[in-house]
């Protein structure tokens, strides 16, 4: 039963933009501040003191996941650990219809279907170079040269 009504510290904290992290206030009289470090960061916390806790403020100053030490002076009294919000993992995508009405005005943007998708290298050449007409500009050159010479030969005045 005693287990059950003490409340448990949490075990990781996700980064975002409001976090406050509630812990024993084990400041002494006189200005030691807690100071939260991991890896070749060292931040200050705002801080809040109730009653015997403090409410240390990150507001939005961590921005690598991994473990912290919570340092009073120089004594490490906790650990932290920060994780990135699962929503950045979120694997799921929008369809067709989605995408093509997220920006309708921007001609630039153009959605690929489904049906085009199967021959992907081809429609990407495609929109690369562009419809490939320089094999029937050379033919025209060509029979317009061997037309000249005709003429050339047999008008020759």
């Amino acid at each position: 039963m005693a287990i059950s009504t003490t409340k448990q510290k949490k075990l990781a904290y996700t980064i975002t933009n409001n976090v406050v992290i509630e812990t024993e206030n084990k400041r002494r009289t006189g200005d030691y501040v807690y100071k939260i470090t991991g890896g070749d960061q060292e931040l200050i916390p705002g801080q809040i003191p109730v009653g015997n806790k403090i409410n240390l403020d990150l507001n939005d100053q961590i921005k690598k996941a991994g473990f912290y030490d919570l340092k009073l002076d120089e004594e490490i009294t906790g650990k932290l650990a920060f994780n990135y919000d699962r929503n950045e993992s979120d694997m799921s995508m929008y369809s067709e219809s989605e995408l093509a009405g997220i920006n309708p005005s921007n001609g630039k943007i153009r959605v690929i279907s489904s049906a085009l998708q199967s021959n992907i290298s081809g429609t990407i050449t495609e929109k690369d170079k562009g419809i490939v007409l320089w094999k029937w500009f050379i033919i025209a050159a060509l029979i317009f040269l061997a037309i000249e010479a005709l003429l050339l030969r047999y008008f020759k005045n």
